[in-house]
């Protein structure tokens, strides 16, 4: 199996006046967030009892960081908690929610959305368990749950759809069988890779590791690849990478052609590397479009599906 080596990362500060980086979001193929605050997480640890933070919040601000070196730092506000994903579109919106809602404080509005100012424009229920989340190209959003949420009536699975103020479309926590196009009950247990192109919302879960295609109707499709899970996919004319996430598949991608749903066509495999070396633990990756982003040792890498696509064994022609 041939390996691509990831090089040339940009450095990411680990701090920014005084505010430590807690967070990185993709804006777009060429674009990286980063967020800073001093905001706590919502569970602290004392003396071997772990208690509930009172009020978590803090200041905040986002840096938008390019591949040619440059920044660019959006105005200061305030987040719930340091327990949090985020989304940006730089010159509209921003959206940041809480990864579980605050247990015993009766809040249950976990998701922010900003204007480009950083004033608040609405408070959502978004449901708890947010894993994920990522803007479409018209500022809806969608959010991506797990099960990591021990408030009562989160939504411990499944995805969210919102419109760009944060009315909620709907929470689709079912999706097709392997053997049948159509949304017949499979419970979508937790969301283990999300990835919005245009307005769809392309995702990997866990119940049954298909690859699913939600579109803002609520209509969905499902491929069938392989029995495992990935932490990112990158996706263009109907083929789909994945970054697997157990054991060595953490540093090895997948490539498939996706056909009538749920059949798929295996393409091929190849490892990554990060500067000549394995990482001793799996690096931030997510996925945005046809390229994926790593954050690993304070530095911003990307591998394009082209890049991907050519290394595989047959390489290009393989596709």
């Amino acid at each position: 199996m041939s390996t691509i080596s990831l090089t040339d990362g940009i450095a990411l500060p680990e701090t920014f006046e005084g505010l430590p980086r807690i967070a990185t979001s993709i804006v777009d193929s060429n674009t990286l967030a980063a967020l800073y605050s001093d905001a706590s997480p919502q569970w602290r640890k004392a003396k071997e009892e772990w208690k509930v933070v009172p009020d978590p919040s803090g200041n905040a601000l986002i840096i938008l960081f390019d591949r040619r070196g440059e920044t660019r730092i959006l105005p200061k506000f305030r987040i719930q908690s340091a327990w949090i994903v985020f989304a940006v579109k730089p010159d509209e919106c921003w959206v940041v929610a809480r990864t579980s809602r605050n247990i015993g404080s009766g809040e249950l509005r976990d998701t922010t959305v900003y204007d480009s100012a950083g004033a608040v424009i609405n408070l959502v229920e978004a449901g708890g368990a947010v894993a994920f989340i990522q803007l479409s190209e018209n500022g809806s959003f969608w959010i991506g749950h797990d099960d990591e949420d021990a408030s009562d009536d989160a939504k411990l699975g499944g995805v969210s759809y919102f419109t760009a103020d944060g009315s909620e479309v709907f929470h689709q926590d079912c999706v097709a069988r392997p053997d049948t196009p159509e949304n017949d009950g499979m419970p979508f247990w937790c969301c283990y890779a999300l990835n919005v192109i245009g307005r769809s919302a392309w995702t990997q879960h866990y119940t049954s590791m298909l690859i699913t295609r939600f579109n803002p109707d609520g209509g969905a499709s499902s491929w069938a690849t392989e029995n495992n899970g990935a932490v990112a996919l990158a996706l263009r004319d109907g083929i789909v990478a994945r970054v697997g996430r157990y054991d060595e598949d953490q540093y090895r991608i997948s490539a498939f052609r996706l056909k009538e749903p749920p059949r798929s066509e295996f393409i091929g495999r190849v490892a990554f590397d990060i500067e000549g070396q394995t990482p001793e633990y799996q690096p931030w990756i997510d996925g945005k479009g046809d390229t994926f982003h790593l954050v690993h040792d304070n530095k911003w890498y990307r591998l394009t599906l082209d890049e991907v696509l050519a290394r595989l064994e047959g390489g290009s022609a393989a596709v």
